[in-house]
């Protein structure tokens, strides 16, 4: 299989200075060029990128339980140039030390790299679009507004900015806490947890405030933007819904998956070595692949299938 064109490397955020930078993939359109660059992030925080690259939107795909990347036929790159970024520094083979504490101050070190990257590739005038999922809900939005506020469409002419199942707001209490009862309603079909289980749960449901914060605000369209709520697990230690939920359902299901709750076991090894930790890893599997020391040095090959 020809993959054409695809870059990869890591870009300083400061000309000069390699003791900081980010690592990407770059793949341009596959068929007539255009004059855009769509980036992809991958949340965590600390997730790799690699991921997006592998796994969902790249030229390749590495199915879990397979030996060796496949061509994805869905790849975002038959429609625009990609680029894969593992930020913030320290996330995947971005070097540094992690220093940012908050997200103004991640997006200025993307964008510092986001320009030293343009200019390695001699890209100038190119329409931006800022793209990712769970974690980069909140990476999206903040690199978009740096972006804006370079005010300078020759290298961060922002069009356009997307989040996947995106992660806003206080995450704990509003995508965690608060709606423990209700994704418990919905899919107990699959959990498999026992009525007195679920009845507790829905008690704490309305003792802890969840029902009337859920029926007021995660309405459409909501009444007003939601009141900023924060989880505290010492003092709110009886209304950790969530994990005496998680908790339960191991009990279970060994293998269950918050990603993907249909998951039974045993589960496939993951090149990746997520979400599975590797823990049905067969002995003659390529282990953590992006771990070994020979892919870190550049010495490793993969027969990808024609």
């Amino acid at each position: 299989m020809d993959l054409g064109e695809l870059y990869s490397g890591s870009v300083p955020l400061v000309e000069g200075d390699d003791s900081r930078n980010l690592f990407f993939m770059f793949k341009p359109r596959i068929g007539e060029p255009v004059d855009e660059v769509t980036i992809w992030l991958n949340g965590g925080p600390g997730c790799s990128s690699l991921e997006g690259f592998f796994q969902e939107n790249g030229p390749v795909v590495w199915q879990p339980g397979t030996y060796a990347p496949t061509a994805n036929p869905y790849s975002w790159a038959n429609l625009t140039n990609m680029l894969w970024v593992e930020q913030p520094i320290g996330t995947g083979f971005s070097q540094g030390k992690p220093n940012a504490t908050t997200q103004e101050e991640t997006a200025e070190d993307f964008v510092k790299f986001f320009k030293n990257w343009e200019k390695l590739f001699g890209i100038k005038k190119y329409k931006i679009y800022v793209t990712g999922e769970s974690y980069a809900g909140r990476y999206v939005p903040y690199i978009s507004a740096a972006m804006l506020d370079q005010k300078d469409k020759e290298y961060y002419d922002l069009s356009g900015a997307l989040a996947y199942d995106p992660c806003i707001g206080s995450f704990v209490y509003t995508a965690e806490e608060a709606v423990t009862a209700p994704f418990v309603n919905e899919y107990n079909n699959v959990l498999g947890l026992n009525e007195s289980f679920v009845a507790e749960l829905n008690k704490l449901h309305e003792t802890c405030g969840y029902k009337e914060y859920v029926d007021k605000y995660l309405t459409f369209p909501p009444p007003s933007v939601q009141p900023p709520k924060f989880f505290n697990y010492s003092a709110d230690a009886s209304c950790d819904v969530f994990d005496m939920m998680d908790n339960a359902v191991l009990d279970v299901n060994p293998c269950f998956d918050i990603y993907e709750i249909v998951e039974q076991c045993p589960l496939l090894w993951d090149v990746l070595s997520f979400p599975t930790q590797l823990v049905y890893q067969p002995a003659e599997a390529p282990a953590t692949y992006f771990n070994r020391t020979d892919v870190k040095k550049g010495k490793s090959t993969i027969m990808i299938p024609p």
